[in-house]
């Protein structure tokens, strides 16, 4: 997959002759953290501010279809496997590795150790490891039958044993899925299925803890992700979760930023107005019309040393015209043709 093309300098004047077809807080921590200091030039820290047009249907696993939802949940929650933002190649996330029987029906996924939900009192004062048991769960979650579920067909239907079963009440499990010990889960397909590790990557099948869902029922959004679910203003504010399990190649633990906030602004006009004035920092999905307009008003804010933002083509990778405009400040920001957006390898070094 080609990587989108950085739109800088002189060049970026070639940009007229391009195709154009083509209300909580955040929950507290209990022990204050550390001071970070930071390996391999890493900026650490920062307040990311993002627009989202349309508020989140709903931040429940199993009903997400939209991408505003996508988005904030894949900040919130993990799954077995994760997609690399910048390839959208699979990774192991929640699974520290996997291996796949000579019929290639059978995947056996080995947990990571000491990973951790995000600090709630539904856990008590020593939280909770996440377990296979929580895998399991999670997987019924998905498979259980329900107008608010909204994802069963498109992952779990016709690939896991027993998966139809379940949705239909005539078992009380789902056959496919066992749990071998603490850190071991087997799932079990009806026939070999090479995408079926896609889905371990949708939001759809993010693990979730039963302790929270008792607690708050489908407005949990309590997970293991690299951030926890907070508001503020008509905002959301994702704090950092200081537990996260996930380190860089240099061992920075992730997330690098210390929050991201998210408004809801569905007019473009508007948000780059507020980009402008400096209360956004990344502006997606524009079209060629207001990318000519601001590249004429504004091309010495794009060139050379003192350069204050970076805008970069994406229309090639999403199929239709489209470009991102991001504060130069913003590093390890990749906008994909679907959507997935990882937050926490965004650094904001100011």
């Amino acid at each position: 997959m080609k990587k989108p093309a950085i739109i800088s300098g002189i060049a970026s004047c070639m940009i007229f002759t391009l195709l154009v077809f083509n209300a909580c807080q955040p929950p507290a921590q209990e022990e204050a953290e550390q001071a970070r200091e930071a390996q391999g030039g890493i900026a650490l820290g920062g307040n990311l501010q993002v627009n989202e047009s349309q508020k989140p249907a709903s931040l429940y696993p199993a009903s997400i279809n939209d991408r505003h939802s996508s988005h904030l949940a894949t900040q919130i929650y993990d799954g077995l496997l994760k997609y690399n933002a910048e390839n959208l190649e699979l990774a192991p996330n929640l699974a520290a590795n996997w291996t796949v029987d000579e019929t290639e029906t059978v995947y056996t996924f080995e947990l990571k150790k000491g990973v951790m939900f995000h600090t709630d009192e539904c856990f008590g004062k020593e939280g909770k490891e996440l377990t296979a048991s929580d895998v399991q769960y999670s997987f019924e979650l998905l498979c259980k039958a329900g107008d608010d579920n909204k994802n069963f067909e498109g992952t779990f239907k016709g690939k896991v044993k027993g998966a139809e079963e379940y949705n239909a009440g005539s078992a009380s499990g789902i056959s496919g899925i066992k749990v071998v010990d603490d850190y071991t889960v087997e799932i079990s397909l009806v026939k070999a299925d090479k995408s079926f590790l896609y889905n371990l990557a949708h939001p759809a099948t993010a693990i979730l803890a039963k302790e929270a869902i008792d607690k708050y029922g489908k407005d949990a959004k309590i997970g293991t992700g690299p951030f926890a679910y907070g508001e503020e203003g008509g905002k959301v504010v994702l704090s950092r979760n200081t537990k996260y399990h996930r380190n860089d190649a240099y061992g920075n633990q992730l997330p690098y930023l210390d929050k991201v906030t998210v408004s809801f602004e569905p007019n473009k006009d508007a948000e780059l107005e507020a980009f402008f004035n400096g209360s956004q920092d990344i502006v997606t999905g524009l079209n060629l019309d207001p990318v000519k307009t601001i590249m004429e008003e504004r091309i010495n804010d794009f060139e050379g040393n003192n350069a204050k933002y970076v805008l970069v083509n994406a229309s090639e990778i999403a199929g239709y015209d489209s470009y991102t405009l991001y504060r130069k400040s913003v590093k390890g920001f990749s906008d994909n043709f679907m959507n997935y957006h990882d937050y926490s390898v965004v650094q904001k070094a100011e």
